[in-house]
């Protein structure tokens, strides 16, 4: 049983209950300015029903993968390895094939001369030879070949008993356009001593701007570089059909420091005494350069000669050759591939004398088709 509130408790809820709808039906106008009524379209509540949005009813955390399948196990994967090498693709001559266009050599080339090359018999092959005669034959006046194999000799490599940095050999090669046989001698001087070897800063004199240069200057008794110190031609019976031997030998390559340095220009003639031959180069030396040896990428240094040889003006008719010589119509470019790191051994030779539409003229490209050398013959030794 709950006891009944006292008198007085009850007289003071009445009070408090008139008050308050006294206030709430008699207002007083406060002076100053004030907001009477605000429409809005904004909601102060949902119902239950409206908590669902459309197109997002998302679950639970509890329920949200209720369903989904387990991931697999991934399996760990294999060590790295290096990709097997490919075998060259076979174009063409099933005997050379051609490399793929993402092999690279096995040894790239080197700055410095290492060794001396490998005597022995080389495969190389005839990428592209034309032959312009338009005197003798004026209905064909081009002989074309391309992709015919040849055979080069390496021989003769020895080394200076008295220059430990010196040495020599000969490369027997055939010509590309009769039956004989071209041998050239060479000669390579690694000496990597300078007399010389400081910068010589830009300056000005008067109004004249002078750039800045490097300043090598080599011993003159003792000077580093490749030489050509022999070139002959022989027949089927071994007789000389004309020979080319300069007083000195005849800088092809430059070796300062005993260093290949791309970009260099130089200049360089010979003189034969006997036969008074003259060949003069301008030479420069170009970036590494690879070759497509059948299969196998070899990588080499490139040097450029544009050479002017009195041999390739015909003495019997001098008026005319002169006047074709003089208006430069008569042009000859040696263009060697060197590979240093196999003691600066041969890989590539470019020749071309006079222009396609010249009366005479030639075009010869060979390289080497493959790097391994057998044994040389007892007849070329």
């Amino acid at each position: 049983m709950h006891p009944k509130p006292h008198r007085g408790t009850r007289l003071l809820a009445g009070v408090a209950l008139v008050a308050l709808v006294s206030g709430a039906c008699v207002k007083s106008d406060p002076p100053g300015v004030s907001i009477s009524e605000v429409k809005t379209s904004a909601k102060f509540g949902f119902e239950e029903k409206d908590k669902k949005l459309a197109d997002f009813d998302v679950p639970q955390e509890d329920t949200a993968f209720a369903g989904a399948t387990e991931l697999p196990t991934l399996p760990e994967l294999p060590p790295l390895s290096r990709p097997t090498p490919r075998a060259p693709a076979v174009r063409g001559n099933p005997d050379c094939p051609e490399a793929q266009v993402d092999a690279f050599p096995k040894d790239f080339a080197t700055v410095q001369v290492k060794g001396q090359p490998t005597e022995g018999t080389y495969k190389w092959k005839r990428d592209l030879v034309v032959k312009v005669n338009r005197v003798s034959n004026p209905k064909n006046p081009f002989l074309v070949q391309q992709g015919v194999p040849e055979t080069r000799f390496i021989r003769r490599v020895t080394k200076s008993s008295t220059v430990p940095h010196e040495f020599r050999f000969e490369m027997v090669a055939p010509d590309a356009t009769t039956s004989n046989v071209v041998i050239t001698s060479f000669l390579v001087n690694n000496n990597p001593a300078l007399v010389a070897n400081e910068r010589v800063d830009a300056r000005t004199i008067g109004v004249v701007d002078v750039p800045g240069y490097d300043l090598r200057v080599p011993p003159p008794n003792d000077m580093p570089g490749v030489y050509i110190t022999k070139i002959e031609n022989k027949d089927a019976k071994n007789a000389t059909v004309f020979s080319f031997s300069p007083v000195r030998p005849m800088l092809i390559l430059p070796l300062e420091e005993g260093i290949i340095r791309t970009g260099q220009t130089f200049s360089s003639y010979g003189v034969d005494p006997t036969t008074g031959d003259v060949l003069a180069n301008e030479g420069n030396v170009g970036r590494t350069s690879r070759v497509d040896a059948c299969g196998e990428v070899v990588e080499g240094y490139s040097v450029t000669l544009d050479q002017s040889y009195t041999r390739d003006v015909n003495t019997a008719d001098p008026a005319t050759e002169l006047d074709k010589y003089g208006a430069r119509q008569l042009t000859r470019t040696l263009h060697y591939v060197f590979a240093p790191q196999y003691g600066l051994l041969p890989i590539a030779e470019n020749l071309s004398i006079g222009e396609l539409t010249d009366q005479q003229a030639l075009i010869v490209r060979r390289s080497l088709a493959g790097l391994k050398a057998e044994p040389l013959p007892p007849s070329i030794k």
